[in-house]
């Protein structure tokens, strides 16, 4: 049958029972319909059959086949996209009830983020909003399931919620517990966390307390949030009183809550706070997790709480956890730092005792720090075993090392550690080169310092070449050295004939 006719035939029908057998054929008929647009619905606009289609479309036509539960549902949805994307192409606009009717089915379907999205268009858009009273008045009036209800408004509160409409929120929030509607505590959860995102900590806590007064089932979640947005506001000690008096209430925080406010003692090092807090969880019974140890261990070892680490470490292998390098990397780094390098050793020693493996950053933490006490000769050794042992230094590690050496004109033990991490691919930057060239001028070993030249030359390291130049020339250095290397070494004439010609030019 023709398009055309079908779409007259849908016009004659008067919406019905559905269990009515009459209505079976115009069941088919819709769907037809539905399968054309869908099977055209690319470049629409450039095919007039379809375009004809939409046109010819009335609001009781498109109501019949939102209602028609014969129709699967994810068709029924595709179709009323199509709706939505060419308007323009009909003769009428979608109006209140075939909205709400497809967000019906959206959510039967529990297409939960498609019915949000319709649901922001008809509350939000700037052009065709409808105000809440209208949406609120039209739902209460559809035949809607009342667990399909609830989930509108809930869904409803969500969307003004996400989109900082507070005052909105806050009028679906009053007009769903006086019609004795479900609220859910999700979407109270999302309320007050844009609350807070918004600098609104005390209005969310003013909301918090009225969630509980008014009967609001209230999770570990939503109290989360609350001690959260206390926390990054720097009131750590308010968070610990509101969960204590959350306690008296039945209301349990979990370990992602307890998490929270270690971390934010942890952070400001708040360790008076701390004590009540780890005394608090003590009280509870709450048992320590891998990220409390974590936390824990990061903060002392980063306050100089050096003792209180190594107990803390302790207890983890106590208590069975997995004690990780890093963590014994923050211990050995703190009494690095203070200068206790006795302190350092003996907690690498346990750290080795315990069977945890030492890493690059545990012998660059280490030879740092013995750098740092002046202790060059026991920080050769180190770098020597670590090499041994297959560890490279890190680039910062290394310059330190280059720069101590040559500082002490040590410039043998220099070029032997920059040959040695030429050989291992690090990228070594032209300033440790200069720093080396410095140190061989100053001990008149020009010979190997212009060939140390040559050879970055040869790299392709031409940009610094002038700045090398004029640090072996201002050391004294002739043109007849360098003309007596190039007799010497052949190999390289073509470099050192280049190299003289710059010096001839100064």
């Amino acid at each position: 049958m023709p398009l055309h006719n079908l779409l007259h035939r849908l016009k004659t029908v008067k919406k019905c029972h559905i269990s009515h057998p009459f209505f079976i054929p115009y069941t088919k008929v819709a769907d037809t319909i539905i399968t054309t647009l869908l099977t055209t619905s690319n470049g629409l606009q450039q095919i007039p059959s379809t375009t004809n289609i939409l046109f010819k479309l009335t609001p009781n036509i498109v109501n019949l086949i939102l209602t028609d539960p014969y129709i699967c549902t994810p068709k029924c949805l595709s179709f009323f996209k199509i709706l939505i994307k060419n308007q323009s192409l009909m003769s009428f606009k979608l109006n209140l009830d075939t909205n709400l009717e497809f967000i019906r089915r959206a959510v039967e379907s529990r297409q939960f983020l498609e019915a949000e999205k319709l649901l922001g268009m008809i509350l939000l858009c700037e052009n065709e909003r409808y105000p809440f009273a209208d949406v609120a008045y039209r739902i209460k009036n559809m035949k809607m399931g009342n667990n399909i209800v609830v989930k509108v408004f809930n869904l409803v509160f969500k969307v003004f919620s996400d989109n900082h409409c507070f005052q909105e929120g806050l009028e679906v929030f009053d007009y769903m517990l006086g019609s004795g509607i479900v609220i859910e505590e999700r979407p109270c959860t999302i309320y007050l966390s844009e609350l807070i995102k918004c600098d609104c900590l005390e209005l969310a806590i003013d909301f918090y307390y009225r969630m509980i007064d008014v009967g609001v089932k209230v999770s570990v979640f939503s109290l989360t949030v609350v001690v959260d947005g206390l926390c990054k506001c720097g009131e750590i000690k308010r968070g610990r009183e509101f969960v204590e008096e959350m306690l008296g209430r039945g209301i349990k925080p979990n370990m992602i809550t307890w998490n929270v406010m270690v971390g934010a003692c942890a952070k400001r090092w708040s360790f008076d706070e701390l004590d009540k807090l780890l005394l608090l969880m003590k009280m509870e019974c709450v048992e320590f997790s891998y990220k409390t140890f974590k936390l824990l261990i990061d903060a002392f070892s980063s306050a100089g709480k050096l003792k209180d680490a190594e107990s803390t470490v302790s207890e983890m292998h106590h208590k069975g956890y997995k004690v990780e390098t890093y963590m014994y990397n923050l211990i050995i780094n703190g009494y690095c730092k203070v200068g206790n390098i006795q302190g350092a050793f003996f907690t690498f020693s346990k750290m080795k005792g315990r069977d945890i493996c030492p890493n690059t950053d545990t012998y660059c933490i280490l030879v740092i720090g013995l750098c740092k006490a002046g202790e060059i000769k026991a920080a050769k050794e180190l770098v020597d075993d670590m090499l041994s042992r297959g560890f490279d230094l890190d680039i910062y590690t290394f310059d330190v090392l280059v720069d101590i050496y040559c500082a002490e004109l040590m410039i043998d033990e220099a070029i032997r550690l920059l040959m040695t991490m030429e050989n291992r691919m690090l990228i070594i930057d032209s300033q440790v080169y200069k720093m080396v060239v410095s140190c061989l001028c100053k001990l008149n070993r020009m010979e190997q310092a212009v060939l140390m030249l040559s050879v970055l030359v040869k790299r392709g390291m031409s940009t610094d070449v002038a700045d090398f130049i004029s640090l072996i020339k201002a050391s004294g250095v002739q043109i007849s050295v360098l003309k007596a290397v190039q007799g010497e070494r052949p190999l390289g004439s073509d470099l050192y004939s280049d190299l003289i010609m710059v010096l001839q030019s100064k």
